[in-house]
């Protein structure tokens, strides 16, 4: 087989009783030469150097909710900027009868605006580039935009696990999963998607490893 290297026996056609028998030499691979498993990669620029016989159980990257939560204070500050200029713009009608329509007030949610979109723009390129990747061996965390930095604990050194949901985490499908490794070492996993079916999954592991 050219992927596993083990011989594979093929039926042939029934030979004759005086026809020689023909031995095809099985190539084997050279000396030191070994098949590297390969993980199912989602995102560019995070390979893993697996060893022998470790396999990818797992992958995982920050919700979709944290593109959205930058826009939630512009959003905010945008609902009472109109509220605000409707209950000026009423008073003054009530009071002096004239229709008034303040553009100071408007103008003050360009700045929010502004930071919300630049905070959009940084959460999706943390998201871009944040993955966790659950082995049957290791629980692996890479994250950062610029600076890689990469952190990995074995299954057999981890001693507790647990699961946060806030209340927008359970609406939205989202949580906070944590880690806590020999040596008192925590690894903190926000915005985790679906992480019931993530803590499930280590859990698991990590039973099977110890």
């Amino acid at each position: 087989c050219p992927q596993c290297s083990k011989p594979v026996y093929v039926p042939t056609k029934p030979r004759s009783v005086h026809e020689p028998v023909k031995q095809t030499p099985i190539e084997q691979p050279p000396l030191g030469s070994r098949t590297s498993p390969s993980a199912p990669i989602t995102l560019s620029g995070h390979d893993l150097a697996l060893t022998a016989g470790e396999l990818v159980i797992l992958q995982k990257r920050h919700h979709g909710v944290v593109i959205v939560l930058p826009l939630i204070m512009p959003l905010v500050v945008g609902v009472g900027i109109v509220l605000v200029n409707t209950f000026v713009t009423l008073v003054f009608r009530m009071l002096l009868g004239v229709r008034v329509h303040p553009p100071s007030f408007l103008i003050l949610l360009l700045p929010f605006m502004f930071l919300g979109g630049v905070g959009s723009l940084l959460a999706w390129l943390g998201r871009q580039n944040s993955l966790v990747t659950l082995t049957n061996r290791r629980l692996i965390i890479n994250q950062g935009i610029f600076a890689k930095t990469t952190a990995e604990v074995l299954l057999k050194q981890i001693e507790m696990v647990a699961i946060r949901r806030p209340l927008l985490g359970r609406i939205f499908g989202y949580g906070t999963v944590l880690v806590r490794g020999t040596g008192g070492g925590v690894f903190r996993l926000s915005f985790v998607e679906s992480p019931d079916l993530f803590y499930s999954k280590l859990q698991g592991c990590v039973e099977v490893s110890k």
